[in-house]
């Protein structure tokens, strides 16, 4: 499987060692607006494309899944533009934010 990571912050670096580590899979991509997180995400991984842009990750044909691993507030829009997108995700646990908008998975299967 074929993985994209948005967030390089504090857990990013963890997230992209685990997913790395599985066998058959791969990370081809980590998003990160913060040009300091970039530099340390191209310096540790040279082989993996980093973009300062979540769309570069979420409209990647040759990703298959997305990590959401940046702040509580970005989660729903970017885990509802991953699924839009056909990309299986996986959302850092929400320890905030609106819990109306807590999972657009659910969203998505109640309006179904």
């Amino acid at each position: 499987m074929n993985f994209g990571v948005i967030g390089y912050g504090y857990w990013g670096p963890n997230i992209v060692r685990n997913l790395t580590s599985l066998e058959d899979s791969q990370v081809l991509a980590i998003a990160d607006m913060s040009p300091s997180a970039r530099a340390r995400a191209q310096k540790a991984y040279p082989g993996i494309r980093v973009t300062a842009d979540a769309a570069d990750v979420i409209q990647s044909v040759d990703i298959d899944a997305v990590a959401v691993i940046s702040p509580v507030w970005t989660h729903y829009e970017l885990a509802k533009a991953a699924l839009e997108n056909g990309k299986a995700f996986h959302q850092q646990r929400d320890s905030g934010g609106d819990v109306n908008q807590s999972c657009p998975a659910k969203e998505s299967h109640d309006h179904g």
